[in-house]
């Protein structure tokens, strides 16, 4: 069970376009709702999505791009300054474990096991559930480069592809790094796309393959004192993400 300042590390191998977090104890209404039948018709049923979102604090869904896998490392207390400095988008509510059991999944499917996450996991699933003390929480999803999912690193350094939310302003990502970082070190992802020679590129393309991996997403734990802001939904009933730019460019979160 993890305690107040412990952190676990885990990746998913696949996703289904989401991510997203709540209590074991609801995890088979999420799912029936998530696929509800109405006479041959599969379909959202939003009332109750929204009312476990909403009414029972239970879960909170957010979409993503693309169906990739993402590796997570949930944090029960405060974030450190890298990871306070370097999202590009977070989604936030509160949540309600009774059992103290957290589900973060990439997927929405009653007939796949969710397994404990243990230390010894080989990290080849698409879901599981943390253990942490029953209780009522502030709850918030953080999203990162350079695996940033929820385009809002896209917004940014791909604007043709992902149009900027108001007050993002889109900036070719070397000249953001050199612009607010003049004198670090350039890191490895970054070099391998924008580094000045072909040689050179494929050496931060080879100290990356064998070196440092980044988290794509933080989920930050605090205890509920204040009830934080109801959500924006979407129409599908996934929180929307808040999108910035960070003041400096993000660097990543490394996995270590």
């Amino acid at each position: 069970m993890l305690q107040n300042g412990d952190r676990v590390t885990f990746s998913f191998w696949e996703a289904g376009c989401m991510i997203w977090v709540g209590s074991l104890d609801a995890y088979e209404t999420f799912c029936q709702a998530w696929f509800h039948k109405e006479g041959n018709v599969i379909k959202i049923d939003i009332d109750t999505v929204r009312q476990l979102i909403l009414d029972r604090h239970a879960i909170m869904p957010m979409s993503l791009y693309q169906d990739d896998g993402y590796t997570t490392q949930v944090v029960l207390g405060e974030l450190d300054e890298r990871e306070q400095e370097d999202w590009t988008a977070r989604a936030g509510w509160q949540l309600h474990l009774p059992t103290g059991q957290l589900v973060i999944s990439g997927i929405v499917d009653a007939d796949v096991e969710v397994p404990a996450f243990t230390e010894t996991d080989p990290h080849d699933t698409l879901q599981l559930y943390v253990e942490v003390p029953p209780g009522r929480y502030t709850v918030t999803v953080y999203a990162y480069p350079p695996g940033d999912l929820s385009t809002g690193w896209g917004q940014i350094e791909n604007p043709q592809l992902f149009e900027p939310t108001a007050g993002i302003e889109p900036e070719n990502p070397l000249d953001y790094f050199q612009r607010t970082r003049p004198s670090e070190p350039m890191p490895d992802w970054l070099g391998e796309d924008y580094a000045a020679t072909e040689a050179e590129r494929q050496q931060y393309h080879q100290a990356l393959e064998e070196g440092d991996r980044y988290l794509n997403f933080v989920v930050q734990l605090l205890p509920l004192v204040v009830p934080p802001p109801i959500p924006q939904l979407e129409a599908d009933g996934c929180l929307a993400w808040t999108f910035r730019k960070p003041q400096r460019f993000p660097l990543g979160i490394r996995i270590t």
